[in-house]
């Protein structure tokens, strides 16, 4: 892993114990989001709202006026449900050095621990199903499914959510 790649997973990790949403920014969500949608997004652990938001607000700064692009970066890591702190530093460091071995691991019965690696692992895909659900439309969905993957560069938004998400 790069080091600086590291740093940034350090800061990430001191900054995830804390949210903060200003009264016109709550007020900007709650106009964007259908209802069905707040549900998931204040649903999320503290960490994942943290980040959602950091990806919303960077996209915002960019200009982006995309009601779709904007609900897909408060959404997008909706589908990570159990995963803890603890999952995502071991996570993010097994991908790198024994992806194989998280895979193994990964579960979606057994013990919560294993269950942890499973919604870290497969989010994106548990994430659209939940927006979808929620009555999201098919640009939200495909946006939250796509967002870690490469070469789907025709659904517009999903680059400038993909850098966004890596940036944040």
């Amino acid at each position: 892993m790069r080091s600086g790649r590291v740093a940034y997973r350090v800061k990430q990790f001191a900054s995830a114990f804390t949210v903060l949403m200003r009264p016109q920014e709550r007020d900007e969500v709650e106009r964007l989001l259908l209802p069905e949608e707040l549900v998931l997004f204040y649903g999320m652990r503290r960490p994942a709202l943290r980040h959602a938001l950091q990806v919303y607000r960077l996209l915002r700064l960019q200009g982006t006026p995309d009601r779709d692009l904007l609900a897909a970066a408060l959404l997008h890591d909706v589908g990570k449900g159990r995963v803890t702190v603890a999952h995502r530093v071991a996570a993010v460091l097994l991908e790198t050095s024994a992806p194989a071995l998280l895979d193994r691991i990964a579960s979606p019965m057994g013990p919560r621990w294993r269950q942890g690696f499973f919604f870290h692992r497969h989010h994106a895909e548990l994430g659209a199903e939940l927006v979808e659900r929620a009555g999201s439309n098919p640009t939200v969905v495909a946006l939250v499914r796509d967002h870690h993957r490469e070469g789907r560069a025709s659904l517009p938004g999903l680059t400038e959510l993909q850098k966004a998400d890596e940036d944040s």
